[in-house]
């Protein structure tokens, strides 16, 4: 078994809960609040932006020429093609500087950007890889299931296209290559790095459902007395908590403290 299909079954659980999640069965099905769509795709523009950086310091800081075109690309693409997605939708004059991120929005972003430059470049790789395999995936499954006229098809079409695949097949290709090379002190590392990516991922959707902003959400639920944003746990309290060893390698216990934190509020 490659190494990115291990990785891919351990993290399968929280991609069914992904397109489960209402937010995608409505865009689906073409029922889904535009406003909320509106302020989804809003924080992909505000995450596209660092997500663009984090593959750049990839690129930079990858030992491989190849890798670095390759990664090179990748972030220029998040700049430009996704982008011209997002002017479609927001109108061409939108500026991601004037968005209030959510809280989701705001801890994938930096922790892309932390682990592009300063964790290994192994480790880096494997962060980013869930923006594109579980999009492409979420892009084929939604495709799949959509209603005829779905408002949403745009984007519908450009997740679920060719083009899209063929980059996220250069991404699990790098991956794999890397991933020959390490030790399984590394494979680890990247093991974990992948599966935060993949939690953050339903973070960014759920955040987007309920329109919760970085600056409002629990403080100012606190604050007012109303009742908070449904959160992970509350939707999805009985999401399994697999954990595997790539084929060949000894494995540490998964229950890892500087995970905890941010597991406490998913499924």
């Amino acid at each position: 078994m490659k190494f990115s299909e291990a990785l891919w079954q351990q993290i399968a659980p929280i991609y069914q809960r992904i397109i489960d999640h209402p937010f995608n069965v409505e865009l689906a099905q073409g029922t889904l609040e535009r406003e909320r769509f509106v302020f989804y795709l809003e924080q992909d523009a505000y995450y596209l932006v660092n997500f663009s950086r984090a593959l750049a310091f990839i690129a930079a800081r990858a030992d491989s020429s190849k890798t670095s075109h390759t990664f090179l690309n990748f972030a220029l693409g998040a700049l430009v093609a996704e982008r011209e997605l997002h002017a479609n939708f927001l109108g061409p004059h939108y500026d991601c500087n004037d968005i209030e991120p959510s809280p989701a929005c705001v801890a994938y972003s930096q922790y892309l950007i932390a682990t592009a430059a300063t964790a290994t470049v192994e480790e880096a790789v494997a962060a980013v890889l869930p923006c594109f395999w579980i999009y492409r995936e979420v892009g084929r499954n939604i495709a799949a299931h959509a209603t005829e006229n779905n408002p949403y098809m745009r984007w519908i079409d450009t997740y679920s296209s060719q083009e899209f695949s063929e980059a996220t097949d250069q991404a699990i290709s790098i991956l794999d290559e890397i991933a020959e090379q390490c030790s399984a002190k590394t494979l680890v590392r990247m093991e974990n790095a992948f599966e935060y990516g993949s939690l953050f991922e339903w973070h960014f959707w759920n955040d987007a459902y309920h329109m919760t902003v970085f600056k409002d959400g629990y403080l100012k639920a606190a604050i007012v007395g109303e009742e908070p944003p449904l959160q992970g746990s509350e939707l999805y309290p009985n999401l399994p908590r697999p954990s595997i060893a790539p084929s060949g390698l000894s494995q540490p216990g998964l229950d890892r403290g500087a995970s905890s934190m941010l597991k406490t509020t998913l499924p």
